[in-house]
């Protein structure tokens, strides 16, 4: 039964119930009606396919194929604040999968879209500013060199004056 024909049907069974005195009955309507709202309202978990949906909104750095994943996750994971203060979200590409500290799910095809649109080469990292545009690439990940790139960025000083 879609959404609208779970309305009807409370509706239907709301006037029969305000018709009765009867305080629990009202209660169970509630509650009912509360979870009713809740389940129409509940989206299914987006998934994100492609990085040009984040532009304007993050910064991104992409990881293709590092050389010891392990490693860069336990160095990402213990600069989440720095990255968080900079609107700079990553994105290891690992054999078939992607990792990301974005809270959406990677969709299946978000790898070979990223691999596609980058040209990306094994073991490289690529900036990608606000605008979409590639920014910087290379073999070395420096993250103190990459926030002082990202701080010296137009954009990034004017969110620093705010």
């Amino acid at each position: 039964m879609g959404i609208v024909g779970r309305f009807c049907a409370v509706d239907a069974t709301l006037e029969c119930l305000f018709e009765s005195p009867h305080p629990v009955k009202k209660l169970l309507f509630s509650v009912l009606c509360a979870g009713l709202c809740m389940r129409a309202l509940a989206q299914e978990p987006t998934m994100i396919s492609d990085l040009r949906d984040l532009q304007w909104q993050h910064r991104i750095l992409v990881l293709n194929e590092p050389h010891n994943p392990e490693a860069l996750f336990e160095r990402l994971s213990t600069n989440a604040a720095a990255f968080d203060e900079r609107r700079l979200i990553w994105f290891v590409l690992h054999g078939g999968t992607v990792q990301t500290n974005y809270p959406e799910t990677p969709g299946d095809e978000l790898s070979t879209n990223i691999r596609s649109q980058l040209n990306a080469g094994l073991n490289e990292a690529l900036l990608i500013g606000l605008d979409g545009g590639v920014k910087a690439r290379g073999n070395r990940l420096d993250l103190e060199a990459l926030y002082a790139m990202i701080d010296a960025m137009p954009m990034r000083r004017a969110e620093q004056r705010e």
